[in-house]
């Protein structure tokens, strides 16, 4: 679990946060002044871990920035249920959470993590069976563009009814560069709500290094918990949490949905289709089960495609 904005000192957020989720490890960021005193009114982020992962996993927490970007290493060993550092073996296996609140960041600070995160994306592609990041957090600009909603009648002596998300510093073309080529898990709901402009806008999102042929695999679910501006007229917040479930596909419940043109087109799906039906010969089998098996043949070739495009 991601928090952004924990506001207080260190022992408050952690007393709290304890007493809330007993048995769960804590690890906090908060900001600091120039003599790094901890500085609890300006927000700070937090990354809580269930007690079921800290069984298997050795965990690192480094700061890149204090109070507004950090991240978590979680190192385990495939099939082990302790984590690696209790039975002296190297991990195999590695995922890492980036939590972000990119508010109130120089262009310096974000080109220092734009390093690290580019260490992530480099070791990450190269051994997508080993390792894989997640980025979560509120970063203060929408993906493509999208505008905010305006709730309402905006009242007549509004002069911007639009928030000017370049007014927040969010160095957002920098960010973009930085998730290249990462998948980004979209759900269509508003996450944040702006009382002075009335507008609910999409500012936390989630992204990830995982391969895209992998996601097509796997069971995956993301949404809001609760709207936005309910939140704020209940003196919670003005985000709602994003969630994110990811689950493996039952193998006995097939999900049939169309698939994309450009899936079932090119030389890779043709090739790969070609392959597939000289193995399964769909034709010789009995009348009944040749449409199933031909359908099936286009799905895996399919979905075969996208790894190579």
């Amino acid at each position: 679990m991601c928090l952004q904005e924990t506001h207080g000192l260190p022992f408050e957020v952690l007393t709290e946060l304890g007493i809330l989720l007993p048995g769960w490890q804590v690890l906090h960021s908060s900001r600091q002044d120039v003599h790094g005193l901890e500085l609890g009114g300006l927000g700070g982020v937090a990354i809580l871990i269930c007690p079921k992962i800290v069984e298997f996993c050795d965990i690192k927490h480094t700061v890149l920035f204090p109070g507004r970007i950090h991240k978590v290493t979680f190192d385990f060993c495939c099939g082990q249920s302790v984590p690696p550092s209790q039975v002296a073996v190297s991990p195999d296996r590695c995922f890492e959470v980036f939590n972000a609140h990119n508010f109130g960041l120089r262009r310096i600070d974000i080109v220092e993590i734009a390093e690290e995160i580019d260490r992530m994306k480099l070791r990450d592609f190269a051994a997508p069976g080993r390792f894989v990041s997640f980025f979560p957090g509120d970063f203060n600009f929408p993906p493509n563009n999208e505008l905010p909603v305006i709730l309402g009648r905006p009242q007549l002596d509004l002069h911007s009814p639009r928030p000017n998300f370049l007014s927040y510093h969010s160095h957002k073309s920098l960010w973009e560069g930085m998730f290249d080529k990462f998948i980004e898990f979209a759900q269509p709901n508003p996450t944040h709500f702006n009382s002075q402009s009335f507008s609910l806008s999409k500012l936390d999102r989630i992204l990830s290094t995982l391969p895209a042929s992998l996601s097509t695999k796997l069971r995956l679910q993301a949404d809001v918990f609760s709207a936005p501006e309910s939140l704020h007229y209940r003196k919670i917040s003005d985000h709602a949490p994003v969630l994110l479930c990811i689950g493996l596909r039952d193998p006995q419940k097939r999900f049939r949905c169309s698939l994309p043109k450009a899936w079932v087109s090119g030389p890779i799906f043709e090739s790969r289709i070609n392959f597939i039906t000289d193995l399964v010969q769909p034709l010789s089998l009995l009348i009944l089960e040749q449409l199933p098996n031909i359908k099936e043949c286009i799905r895996q070739a399919a979905f075969f495609s996208p790894g190579f495009l």
